[in-house]
């Protein structure tokens, strides 16, 4: 039985998706906002690009798939045979994140604020963590880059400190509204960049293959094609 690959879909694919796709929804629902006068140009929250049609229907459905990306990204990794993604916490805190974020993303701060806050503030906490355990599991991995390690520790040093300033400013929001926002798009493009790297770690991690057999059988003895997952 002979198989040639035809084509195969690679975890680096599935996680350049993911980020792709949640920051142009970002993008997108933050352009709608303005475009539409609901949000100033700088610097809105980004959950403020959400609470009013028609940015709130893309934002939705976009950050939920984003967020279910993100949690398919967390299980790889912890299955991978790569000796730093055996971590039961990392596992159980990016679990924990997506699930806050798709409900961040689907009850907005108007609908019920306590809820929309809380998802958000377990999401960045939870994933900021996970970023740091994981930095210190990358340490000396053969499947780690030089570079992925160096930008994994700018994120986790860079999202960290944006989410210090977002904590201790919250306690004035009037006066710090502005820098509020801006470590809260600071904090998720760290995120966004953290989970980029990711794709270099488990660029040898198949996910996916569409094959081509060519197989004889008793009642068929030429060459007979079967696409294969």
């Amino acid at each position: 039985l002979q198989m040639d690959i035809l084509a195969s879909w690679t975890a680096a694919t599935l996680i350049h998706v993911g980020v792709v796709e949640t920051l142009g929804t970002i993008i997108l629902c933050y352009v709608l906002a303005v475009v539409n006068g609901h949000v100033p140009p700088w610097l809105p929250m980004i959950s403020d690009c959400a609470v009013l049609a028609p940015e709130k229907y893309p934002f939705r459905l976009g950050m939920v798939l984003g967020a279910s990306l993100l949690e398919v990204v967390t299980i790889l990794t912890y299955f991978a045979d790569i000796g730093f993604s055996k971590n039961k916490l990392c596992f159980i805190l990016g679990t924990l994140a997506c699930a806050s974020l798709s409900i961040t993303a689907v009850v907005n701060e108007e609908e019920n604020n306590t809820i929309h806050s809380g998802g958000a503030a377990i999401f960045f906490f939870a994933y900021e963590i996970y970023m740091i355990i994981m930095v210190r599991y990358s340490i000396g991995e053969d499947h780690v880059s030089l570079s992925s390690m160096v930008i994994k520790m700018l994120c986790a040093i860079i999202g960290g400190l944006a989410l210090a300033v977002f904590v201790f400013m919250s306690f004035n929001w009037g006066k710090y509204q502005l820098y509020i926002a801006i470590c809260e798009w600071t904090g998720t493009f760290a995120i966004l960049g953290f989970q980029w790297t990711h794709a270099s770690d488990l660029s040898h991690v198949v996910i996916g293959e569409i094959k081509d057999t060519t197989c004889e059988t008793p009642e068929y003895t030429g060459k007979q094609k079967l696409i294969k997952m």
